[in-house]
């Protein structure tokens, strides 16, 4: 009995190391006689069982736990995730209540795949990213404490109605990403506890309207990303949403009673849908709504009462829809309303007191509509504004008097307008203001004054407008400004004190201006300058001092410019190139990016570029750049310095680049050249062996070679000089017995006194 006990146990399918266990105790009790083998076999079975609770997949990790993201807590289980399996693996604990099996290959999940393994405790089961097709319909039976599963990621093209009724306890259910189509209505009819079903980004067309009939603590419902056409009155009537999400559907109509019985709701979001019409009791029993979002509808009119009931609506978003009236009273009993979305409509005229009961409003967005005026007092009332943008309109002018309430305004953009000037006193209690954009205007001037109160502006852009000058006082005040815009203006001279208050100034960009530099003095004085564009400004000389002031660069853009030279450059009228240059760029040992591309250089000197040790970039493209030896040098030490210069174009007839340089056999003749110097029989390499040279060739030794030399010799030779010396002694006596010796051996000395 004892002996078919053992080889039963030794033929069964278990786990290998279970298997050793059974013979180790079988082994065992052949052994042992008498009362001992009870006693044995009593420790031998606890032993057993004890081996068989701390089993675990050798493809599994177990003790770690698994995370639960709903209750955000760690079950006890086995993390058996991205490890290629096709089915549920055997040997787990069947105590076990978190089991992530995500990125594995289960395509299919068939009937008691937990359940005939005795994993019947799960209350948390993982099965993302198993490019799973199939799912039978009592694959989940067994698993009656199961409160969260998730299938995100897979290819899931139908649900079996029953498949979910072996676990009544589910609470949140994940089925993200996958392909279902259709619902029947009674597929979570046995989940009467269900709170979170996400479904979002599948291909459903239609919802049953009582597929939530016994749902009553649905909480939250995300369906976004299908292809829902309409929304049933009845799909959510009795449960209990706060979070109902249909973006991103073509739903093209609502019923007035869709969320008629769904007093406690609290966020919704119909974006992104078809939706033409907002029937006037849509939210009337919606009293608790605080989130709702109607953007990128095709909404043509919202009528005045329909958010009368909604007073504790906190966001609303009306943002591309096609309403070309907002009247004046809409959110008059929006009162705790903070952010407010009306761009990207047809409005064309807003009401003095339209936000006027919004006192809580810190976020109105109003653009891209067509609005021509703002009454001054249209945010009077809105002392908590710090977020408006108003840009995309025709507004002609701003009244000084229109942000004078607002003190805690932080970013104003004001952008794509007619605006063609701005008063001193515009910003007078504007203090805070971080970020200001006035770009794509008409703006002829700008008083220095205009920024004198805005302490903390960080950001300005004035770009595409058509300012002059720029007065060297008008950002004295502001200390903490980092960046400036003044591009595509008719800017023509730049005074170097424009910054000279600010300290933090790190990018100014003014491109597409016509810059004229006279004088020889430094074009800034900004120290702590890291980006500066100067592209397409018509410049065709800069002083040798230019960037003296300038020294932490890390940036200098001077494309698209008319340079033939840089300062310094003394050109033979003969040879019509330099014969030696000042170095323009001196001290800007942090430029990293050097654009010189699309001017009129035919010839760099590199010289030029002594100074930029951390040099990456140098942009050359597009110079009318001569295809002879001395551009060789140019060539050889952007190689060195492996630096990217883009493909450089010559000015012979077929445009060739580099490679033209590469096959000329160049020679020395009256040009110097910096690296041409090392040549002892002063030939000039043709730039491909140059370049070969300088990936291959090694460094030569000189005169450490002899140090190197004599530090081998002594660590090398010396020990084996004297391993042969003591050999051979060792030899000699062996020739001469030693007296005392009976047989003869021979005795080695076991000190170096020979030495």
């Amino acid at each position: 009995m004892r002996s078919a006990q053992c080889r039963y146990s030794q033929n069964t399918s278990v786990d290998l190391n279970v298997s050793s266990a059974f013979v180790a105790v079988c082994s065992l009790l052949r052994m042992t006689q008498g009362t001992e083998k009870y006693f044995l076999v009593i420790i031998s079975t606890v032993s057993v069982v004890a081996f068989l609770a701390s089993a675990c997949p050798t493809s599994c990790r177990c003790g770690t736990g698994v995370y639960d993201i709903t209750t955000h807590s760690q079950l006890p289980g086995a993390d058996c995730s991205a490890v290629s399996l096709n089915s549920v693996p055997s040997g787990l604990d069947n105590s076990d209540e978190g089991l992530n099996l995500s990125s594995n290959a289960i395509t299919a999940l068939r009937n008691d795949s937990f359940n005939r393994l005795g994993i019947t405790k799960l209350k948390l089961l993982l099965l993302d990213n198993n490019n799973m097709v199939d799912l039978e319909q009592d694959a989940f039976r067994g698993l009656a404490f199961l409160r969260t599963l998730s299938m995100k990621n897979n290819g899931l093209s139908s649900i079996h109605p029953d498949v979910f009724t072996y676990c009544p306890l589910l609470m949140t259910l994940y089925l993200k990403n996958n392909l279902i189509d259709t619902l029947h209505p009674d597929t979570f009819k046995k989940n009467t506890v269900l709170s979170n079903l996400y479904l979002t980004r599948n291909q459903i067309t239609s919802l049953e309207p009582h597929l939530f009939r016994n749902n009553p603590r649905l909480w939250i419902l995300e369906l976004s990303f299908n292809k829902i056409g309409y929304l049933p009155p009845e799909l959510i009537n009795g449960s209990a949403v706060r979070h109902f999400d249909v973006s991103k559907n073509n739903i093209d109509t609502m019923h007035p009673d869709t969320f008629r019985w769904n007093s406690k709701l609290l966020h919704l979001d119909l974006s992104s849908n078809r939706i033409s019409n907002l029937h006037v009791d849509i939210f009337k029993e919606n009293t608790e709504l605080i989130h709702i979002d109607l953007s990128n509808n095709n909404i043509s009119g919202v009528d005045r009462r329909t958010f009368r009931n909604n007073r504790n609506v906190q966001y609303l978003s009306l943002n591309g829809n096609k309403i070309s009236k907002f009247h004046f009273d809409i959110l008059k009993n929006a009162t705790k309303l903070r952010y407010l979305d009306l761009g990207s409509n047809d409005i064309n005229y807003l009401q003095s007191s339209t936000f006027g009961y919004n006192t809580d409003l810190s976020f109105l967005d109003i653009s891209h509509n067509r609005i021509i005026s703002l009454t001054h007092t249209i945010f009077q009332n809105n002392s908590k504004l710090e977020f408006v943008v108003i840009k995309g309109n025709y507004i002609t002018s701003i009244d000084s008097e229109l942000f004078r309430n607002n003190t805690d305004i932080r970013h104003l953009d004001a952008s794509f307008n007619n605006i063609s000037y701005l008063l001193r006193n515009t910003f007078l209690t504007n203090k805070e203001l971080r970020e200001l954009n006035m770009s794509n205007n008409v703006i002829t001037s700008f008083h220095p004054d205009t920024l004198q109160k805005v302490s903390e502006l960080r950001t300005l852009d004035l770009s595409w407008n058509a300012i002059k000058y720029m007065q060297p006082q008008t950002f004295f005040t502001n200390p903490h400004l980092t960046f400036v815009d003044v591009s595509q203006n008719r800017i023509s001279d730049i005074d170097p004190r424009l910054f000279l208050q600010n300290p933090n100034i790190t990018e100014f960009r003014i491109q597409h201006n016509e810059l004229n530099f006279i004088n020889d003095e430094p074009i800034l004085l900004a120290p702590s300058l890291k980006y500066l564009y100067l592209d397409f400004c018509s410049v065709n000389y800069l002083p040798v001092k230019a960037f003296q002031q300038v020294a932490n660069l890390k940036k200098l853009s001077l494309s698209n410019n008319k340079l033939v030279k840089l300062d310094g450059q003394i050109f033979e009228r003969s040879l019509s190139r330099p014969i030696s240059a000042h170095n323009i760029f001196s001290g800007l040992e942090q430029l990293e990016d050097l654009d010189l591309s699309n001017n009129q250089f035919t010839f760099l000197d590199t010289k030029l570029f002594d100074d930029l040790v951390t040099l990456k970039r140098l942009h050359i493209t597009g110079n009318p750049f001569e295809c002879n030896c001395n551009l060789g040098s140019l060539r050889a030490w952007c190689l060195k310095q492996h630096l990217d210069t883009g493909n450089v174009l010559c000015n012979d007839e077929a445009k060739s680049s580099w490679d033209v340089l590469d096959s000329m056999p160049c020679i020395s003749t009256t040009t110097t050249l910096s690296w041409a110097s090392s040549s002892p029989t002063g030939h000039i390499m043709p730039t491909k062996a140059l370049q070969t040279q300088t990936v291959h060739s090694s460094p030569k030794v000189g005169h450490v070679t002899p140090v190197i030399c004599t530090i081998l010799a002594v660590v090398v030779f010396a020990p084996l000089a004297m391993f042969l010396w003591r050999y051979y002694r060792s030899r000699r006596a062996c020739a001469r017995p030693v007296s005392g010796s009976q047989d003869g051996a021979c005795l080695i000395p076991d000190n170096d006194s020979y030495i």
